[in-house]
């Protein structure tokens, strides 16, 4: 058995199943192996590591955090709040913003006491379905207001904070490829792991960040990562060459 780091195989699912020959690779997500973001480049069939972001701070995390907050309590109920967006205005990004630190690295961070710790918080599976406790503090409350029932009507308000949470989730993911470009010169850009589920985020990613070709794995989340793990080991470790992608 070989053991493949989490974040590594979602960049080997991206890249080595990519069209592209060279190529930028950001894994962002939730958190897998204590590392929540990891940005690196590949070329033939090697990836090489830039740097990473580790747990607990997340960009995963920060969007699960207002998901709960917007009264969705189930695990992957973050597609609802990027649903919910379209109805809203964004005009909290400056508040949401808050709660991250946008960093010069290219990377970021966030204001820990908007949050709970994820251990602390509690993580368990339920008849073979995952729950997490809520990932928002009393500060974050105070901040953004009284939390929503999950049964509670929308209100205007959810509606333009989901709105915002999407927009600063998408400047942060901007933020990072645009500096992940400058210090590769890549024209190609792969990109995998749970955030990468964010259509509508990757809809817009070429047009923010200059990057002239943009693949993302049909299976970004960690459903992805038993064919990256099997991919790195296959490519990057055994040095095999790359199979041809299929169109």
């Amino acid at each position: 058995i070989k053991n493949i780091e989490h974040h590594r195989s979602h960049l080997a699912s991206a890249f080595f199943a990519s069209p592209f020959e060279e190529a930028a690779i950001l894994s962002i997500d939730g958190s897998g192996d204590f590392t929540t973001t990891m940005i690196a480049t590949g070329k033939g069939n090697k990836i090489k590591v830039i740097d990473s972001v580790d747990f607990p701070v997340s960009c995963g995390l920060f969007y699960t955090a207002f998901t709960q907050f917007l009264g969705f309590p189930h695990y992957g109920d973050e597609y609802k709040v990027m649903g919910l967006a379209p109805y809203g205005d964004p005009r909290y990004t400056d508040k949401v913003k808050k709660v991250l630190k946008f960093l010069p690295n290219g990377l970021y961070s966030w204001h820990n006491e908007y949050f709970v710790q994820p251990t602390k918080a509690g993580f368990k599976y339920e008849n073979n379905v995952p729950s997490v406790g809520n990932l928002y503090s009393k500060k974050f409350e105070e901040e953004f207001g009284t939390p929503r029932m999950p049964k509670e009507e929308l209100s205007q308000y959810h509606k333009d904070l989901a709105a915002s949470v999407q927009k600063v989730t998408e400047e942060l993911i901007f933020y990072i490829l645009k500096h992940l470009k400058k210090v590769t010169g890549a024209k190609n850009v792969c990109i995998a792991g749970g955030v990468a589920q964010n259509s509508v985020a990757n809809g817009k990613v070429a047009a923010a960040t200059g990057f002239e070709g943009v693949y993302i794995p049909s299976a970004g989340h960690d459903a992805g990562i038993s064919m990256g793990s099997a991919l790195y080991f296959y490519n990057h470790v055994l040095n095999q060459p790359r199979a041809a992608p299929v169109y």
